[in-house]
């Protein structure tokens, strides 16, 4: 181990990580302050300069503080392998740590094979990650662009699943709509899908309901709908006015996740349907 200057470190040409958030970087760098360097960091020795193999949120918490040297384990020059071996010895370091976002992540196994012949196989010995998991990270990139964000900002679960459910959505707008709405809702990964499975079923079928679909479908169940103004001598102390059961409904249907695609077949199982109905039922 030695000291080496800041400013004579290079980035990882290969490094996966892309992001670098500023606040995390900043609370590096006060704890470095406090406790100095916990663990030095690992470069390569090229033509008097060094390459970042392992440690650049390191490196540049350091260079935040305006340090002129850093503890370093330097490395002989890589002859030959060099681009393929600090691409897997920089994401090595990476998944060890779960420094990559899952986006990241997917997108360094996307280099893996593009740029280095690898098979997700060869991956996963490299790395020591699941050949499933490997999988199922490359299955994200396949997703719009807008919706694999809402995967790396953690606002949908990076579940191949859930990948697998949106994709099976057949317009790709739809996907789109659905995965923001998704993310809004906070629908956990069990619900997703099955939104997804639903809205999917819904396009194939294109069986839209353009009004207040809970209202609609409950209508249809009982084959008939109340008046616009109730009895209210009659249905005294059964029921609130229609007008306020009409707002409810609506409100509810606007907050729904699925509410861009509902149809019968996809609002059928909604517990606000079966409510409506069960209270038509009473005061018709």
């Amino acid at each position: 181990m030695t000291k080496i200057a800041v400013n004579r470190i290079l980035p990882n040409p290969e490094q996966p990580r892309k992001r670098f958030d500023k606040a995390e970087l900043r609370e590096l760098a006060d704890s470095m302050v406090e406790n100095g360097l916990v663990q030095a960091i690992t470069v390569e020795a090229m033509n008097g300069d060094y390459i970042l193999h392992d440690g650049e949120r390191r490196w540049r918490a350091a260079k935040m503080l305006g340090w002129t040297e850093i503890e370093a384990n330097v490395q002989p020059p890589l002859n030959g392998t060099g681009r393929s071996d600090r691409l897997v010895r920089a994401m090595v370091a990476n998944v060890q740590r779960a420094d990559l976002d899952p986006l990241e992540e997917a997108q360094a196994y996307r280099k893996m094979i593009d740029d280095l012949g690898m098979n997700k196989s060869e991956i996963s010995r490299k790395t020591g990650k699941n050949l499933n998991l490997v999988d199922g990270r490359l299955k994200l990139l396949e997703l719009p662009e807008s919706v694999q964000e809402l995967v790396a900002g953690k606002r949908l679960p990076a579940d191949r699943r859930l990948a697998e459910a949106l994709l099976g959505i057949p317009d790709r707008a739809a996907q789109v709509k659905t995965a923001e709405r998704l993310a809004a809702s906070g629908a956990n990964l069990k619900h997703a899908i099955l939104a997804c499975e639903k809205i999917a079923q819904a396009i194939r079928e294109q069986s839209r309901i353009e009004g207040t679909p809970a209202l609609e479908i409950a209508g249809q169940k009982v084959k008939r709908l109340p008046p616009l103004k109730w009895d209210m001598l009659r249905q005294l102390r059964q029921a609130p006015a229609w007008a306020v059961v009409v707002q409810a409904a609506k409100e509810t249907c606007t907050a729904c996740p699925l509410r861009s695609m509902a149809s019968e077949k996809t609002c059928c199982d909604c517990p606000a349907v079966e409510l409506l109905r069960r209270l038509i039922d009473a005061t018709s």
